[in-house]
């Protein structure tokens, strides 16, 4: 886990997509929004009574790492790819100000809740600063904004050369007929992914959000205590 491989230029099948947007057209970033359905995944959590917030932030994590494209970054002047990447996601303060936190992402989903319940008993809501620890050099930055629908969130990333990491914000999920709709807005530097790579990842999110009895699993919590 956390490993960094640098990536061959000259056989790498992405090159001529990655030299046209960083030495022809520079730094060429957009934003895609597209609404998913959250119901079944949100049913799952509240029955159980769990966050459907770390939920989220794993099954995001996890659609996103079928594809090197958002696995991207570049060390020491060199491009690669991680084998993992981790969610960085901000924390509303008492003052009303974001303190950003990151859980470590790992393939077992009750891991992965245990450990950001536990960050999320001991992080400081009362001070000034701006990140709650170090945050990992291959993380990612997601915000959940449940008090906000929107149908589309654009970013803006000045200075943003070799910077291939997405980033994402999801809005708060409105009931259609027997659906939860959830605005999910990505950016990413086009470098590092086309339109097809987000298209792939939603579809990839969409199908860990229908199907959360085959991830979302932690022990001892609700209904998991009584087979």
């Amino acid at each position: 886990m956390n490993q960094f491989t640098p990536i061959d230029l000259t056989r790498w099948p992405r090159a001529g997509q990655y030299h046209l947007f960083t030495q022809q057209w520079t730094t060429v970033s957009y934003t895609v929004t597209q609404k998913l359905d959250a119901a079944r995944t949100v049913a799952w959590c509240h029955t159980r009574h769990q966050k459907f917030v770390p939920a989220l932030l794993w099954a995001v994590t996890r659609s996103m790492l079928e594809q090197e494209n958002f696995r991207l970054a570049v060390r020491d002047g060199v491009l690669g790819s991680w084998d993992v990447i981790h969610p960085i996601y901000p924390v509303v303060t008492d003052a009303g100000n974001l303190i950003f936190c990151s859980t470590p992402y790992t393939p077992d989903y009750g891991a992965f809740y245990g450990t950001y319940r536990t960050q999320q008993r001991a992080v400081r809501l009362d001070g000034n600063e701006a990140f709650a620890g170090p945050m990992p050099e291959n993380g990612y930055i997601l915000s959940v904004v449940p008090y906000m629908d929107f149908s589309s969130v654009s970013f803006h990333l000045k200075n943003a050369k070799n910077y291939y990491a997405p980033v994402l914000d999801i809005g708060r999920y409105t009931s259609q007929g027997d659906r939860l709709m959830m605005p999910v807005s990505l950016t990413i530097n086009h470098a590092a992914a086309d339109l097809h790579h987000v298209h792939r990842m939603l579809t990839a999110l969409q199908a860990l959000l229908d199907s959360p009895e085959t991830w979302c699993r932690v022990p001892g919590t609700g209904k998991e205590m009584h087979p």
